[in-house]
């Protein structure tokens, strides 16, 4: 293999970021990567300091895996794993270990979930793997309440392909399963458990004229379904879902106005927790999407995700308040060495009022063995964090976004009535 485009490209990578920290506040900035190909998939915080970075990696048998790094608070590499199969998720345990969400199978009819268990020290605890008669994806894994776990994503049907969400136990034992959507091809995108035992799911209903409207479901603790929404949203990608601080429900992704690149735009619809529709916005980034949603403790939204593709591409970070207007943005050019995974993630907000990113860059359709993963802490210097580590609601609410974090990650943990 020729190392010259990977060197290049390595080297323009670090000068455009050096060059760039004290305008845009990047404390560091990590690469990392095999000799072929390396795709970011997720970054999440870990109690007690530091993150995982999980990713997909090339081998030299041409298919890929999933790799998990464990990193330090500078992003300095502790250790790193490599599993078989494709990644997706990741979910932190109480312990600092990980359950890592993986697809298997890659032939029509044998296409699978599979739950990867690391401890802390990187060692495989447990391996198990969740079947259906035809095939199915998930796309995102939460933590519950009581140990146990959450999936979404979709499963084949004969009848077509709809959302698909499993319920397990600590012990990975299936608790209830919930299919739903329209009579086409529906998906959900992200779940997040309610502090009532239910949860929550984000995603998209297919039209039978080829189209997908944003749709979100409510379950109870037995998984039985509460209410369903779609919301009449024309030329928009749903990528990404989040609940609010304050119990409101909020969708993200990619608003198209037509075929070509310039009309692409970031969107956003913000819902009660009763799944009224409240607003619904763009915002004005040509060639640009959200990719992850997280909430802020004041009921605002930092929304990451990614502008142009190529030559012309970068990261692209927004605050969003409560009432759809874009308090500050940060966009972070990278000459062009960032692809179309780019902005993939965010990890939670820090104490000190920064995020780290993660993403893949790399020319993909000219050097596919030239792309990496690069991990990168920028501050928000905007948003500072405030009042006590856990905060009571003041008075009731329908229901309140779990938060499994502890009190090295600077949200709020609601506690009280709800």
């Amino acid at each position: 293999m020729n190392s010259t485009p990977r060197a290049l490209m390595l080297f323009a990578f670090l000068i455009s970021v050096a060059a760039s920290v004290s305008a845009q506040d990047i404390d560091w900035t990590r690469i990392y990567g095999g000799p072929i190909e390396d795709r970011a998939v997720t970054i999440e915080a870990v109690p007690g300091g530091g993150y995982y970075l999980l990713g997909n990696v090339r081998t030299d048998d041409g298919f890929l895996h999933m790799r998990l790094y464990r990193l330090n608070a500078d992003g300095d590499s502790l250790w790193a794993v490599t599993l078989g199969h494709v990644a997706s998720d990741l979910a932190v345990t109480a312990d600092g270990g990980c359950v890592v969400l993986g697809q298997a199978g890659d032939v029509p009819g044998s296409m699978h979930i599979l739950l990867v268990e690391i401890a802390a020290n990187g060692h495989v605890v447990d391996s198990v793997g969740v079947y259906a008669p035809l095939d199915e994806w998930a796309h995102d894994i939460e933590r519950t309440l009581d140990g146990g776990f959450v999936l979404c994503g979709e499963r084949v049907y004969p009848e077509g392909v709809d959302i698909w969400v499993v319920r397990l136990d600590e012990d990975y034992n299936t608790l209830w399963e919930y299919r739903g959507g329209g009579d086409w091809v529906d998906g959900a995108v992200a779940v997040k458990p309610l502090l009532d035992g239910g949860v929550v799911l984000g995603g998209y209903q297919g039209l039978h004229d080829d189209t997908a409207m944003p749709y979100i479901v409510r379950l109870d603790e037995q998984g039985e379904e509460v209410w369903s929404r779609m919301y009449m949203c024309d030329s928009v990608y749903v990528r990404t879902f989040t609940v609010a601080a304050n119990g409101d429900l909020v969708l993200g992704g990619i608003y198209s106005r037509g075929p070509y690149y310039p009309f692409k735009h970031p969107w956003m619809l913000r819902c009660a927790s009763n799944g009224d529709s409240l607003w619904t916005g763009t915002y004005d980034y040509d060639i640009a999407g959200f990719d992850r949603l997280y909430p802020l403790s004041d009921g605002s939204i930092f929304a990451y995700g990614h502008q142009g593709e190529y030559l012309y591409a970068s990261s692209l970070a927004i605050q969003v308040g409560l009432d759809g207007t874009n308090l500050w943005a940060h966009n972070q050019k990278i000459d062009g060495y960032l692809t179309w995974g780019a902005a993939c993630d965010v990890s939670s907000m820090q104490v000190d009022s920064s995020f780290v990113a993660c993403g893949t860059f790399g020319y993909w359709d000219i050097h596919p063995d030239s792309m990496d993963m690069f991990v990168m802490k920028m501050q928000h210097n905007d948003y500072q964090l405030t009042g006590p580590r856990v905060r009571v609601l003041p008075e009731p609410v329908p229901f309140a976004y779990a938060y499994l974090v502890t009190d090295t990650v600077g949200v709020d943990i609601f506690v009280g009535e709800f």
